[in-house]
């Protein structure tokens, strides 16, 4: 390995000198290495970050600007790798979110997130104009693991509209492949004035074997969500699959692809046990969902705005969903869901904040094993000055001014 290493954010050097207990590039057990990067600030001076770098070895534009970000000193160490597990999964659908892929990514890492979705079409675009690397690097620099995408074809369109969305699913599905996201999820239509019941789930079986042909040759697999509220049939005449019981009932006669959403908002608005995830086929749950619900409304009486940051009430416990598809060998993104209307007036930090929170406590309750964070974030002031650094800079002060006031004490008079 060379002695440097090219650093292309700031134009200056990145070295790996000697780090107590490890040689210069050492390698570490997930094939990266520690180092300490030495970078240019904006004023031309010079500082020294320590970090872990990957097997590509180069330190990333997003690397610097988000991990490392403000050329601060975040506590970063490599861990060995983990069996395949069920992993707390950000969404920006689940919970309402916007910003800069580089601001919501900082937050999934700083408040113990292992995953996030990726919007599918926006991905495809950045990879046409700049290539699918360049689409997928933020995710890679954090690593990050691609939690699922939004399944862009419209089940209950028309022929044309759903022919022509079929047209453009590979090529998505193949950027989807690339950027390591094998899972996908869409909500079936609770009711139709268009189709019986008979014949809308024979389309829906007939378009699903489709999709899943299409899904197989990418390796990516359909999770199908419901839509339980009554006003959501409200003024439509035949009513549709709605519960829980009735989506394993379409999974089982459905591509191997298609599985489910276990979704512990809809189970408790049905009324339905637990137990009905057992009756699934192996293998076929793609998203755990977990919310809550208010104090004193009855399940049949929900609505949409009705759905809330889990944890909040206690009302829908997490522990019980969370245990549930564990025992049927799941291993995907279990992601918070809320309503937009619910999180009004909480700050887009401190939304991830609570999740984050809300997702370590339903781990502890359905006895999960907790995995160390490779990343720890810097804790700052509302300026987005190191806090700790503040800190450290203020004791010397104090020091320096308590050793003046003793050396002036001592002086003779």
């Amino acid at each position: 390995m060379a002695s440097g290493i090219r650093d292309g954010v700031a134009g200056g050097m990145a070295h790996t000198p000697a780090v107590p207990g490890l040689a210069p590039g050492a390698f570490m057990p997930e094939g990266g290495f520690l180092c300490r990067t030495r970078t240019l600030d904006p004023r031309g001076h010079s500082r020294e970050n320590r970090g872990f770098v990957g097997p590509v070895q180069t330190l990333s534009r997003p690397q610097a600007a988000g991990i490392l970000r403000g050329f601060a000193h975040p506590a970063i160490f490599a861990l060995p790798r983990h069996p395949p597990a069920m992993f707390r999964n950000l969404s920006t659908v689940g919970l309402p979110l916007s910003g800069r892929p580089s601001e919501l990514i900082e937050l999934a890492l700083s408040f113990g997130f292992d995953g996030m979705d990726i919007d599918i079409l926006d991905m495809e675009k950045q990879a046409a104009a700049f290539g699918v690397e360049h689409a997928r690097r933020l995710m890679v620099s954090a690593r990050l693991k691609s939690g699922l995408f939004h399944l862009p074809v419209r089940l209950d369109a028309d022929e044309a509209a759903f022919a022509a969305d079929i047209a453009d699913l590979p090529a998505r599905l193949e950027v989807a492949a690339a950027c390591e996201c094998t899972r996908a999820v869409t909500t079936i239509a609770p009711a139709s004035n268009e189709h019986s019941f008979k014949d809308f789930f024979e389309l829906h079986r007939t378009r699903l074997n489709t999709i899943g042909d299409l899904l197989a040759a990418h390796g990516t697999e359909l999770g199908l969500a419901i839509r339980p509220e009554a006003a959501a049939r409200e003024g439509l005449t035949h009513a549709f699959i709605h519960t829980f019981e009735g989506l394993v009932g379409l999974v089982m006669v459905a591509h191997e692809r298609i599985g489910a959403v276990v979704d512990a908002w809809t189970l408790y608005a049905t009324g339905e046990s637990l137990d009905l995830v057992t009756k699934l086929p192996p293998g076929r749950i793609v998203e755990v969902r977990l919310s809550d619900a208010p104090q004193g409304t009855p399940a049949a009486d929900l609505t949409v705005v009705d759905r809330l940051m889990p944890g909040e009430t206690g009302v829908i416990p997490m522990g019980p969903v969370l245990a549930a598809a564990a025992a049927a060998g799941f291993e995907g993104p279990a992601t918070p869901w809320a309503d937009r209307s619910t999180l009004t007036g909480r700050g887009r930090e401190k939304i991830v904040r609570l999740a984050g929170e809300r997702m370590e406590q339903g781990w502890q309750e359905a006895g999960l094993p907790i995995l160390p964070r490779w990343f720890t974030p810097v804790a700052r002031d509302q300026f987005g000055r190191p806090i700790e650094e503040l800190e450290a800079m203020a004791a010397e002060i104090e020091a320096a001014a308590a050793a003046a006031a003793a050396a002036a004490a001592a002086a003779p008079a």
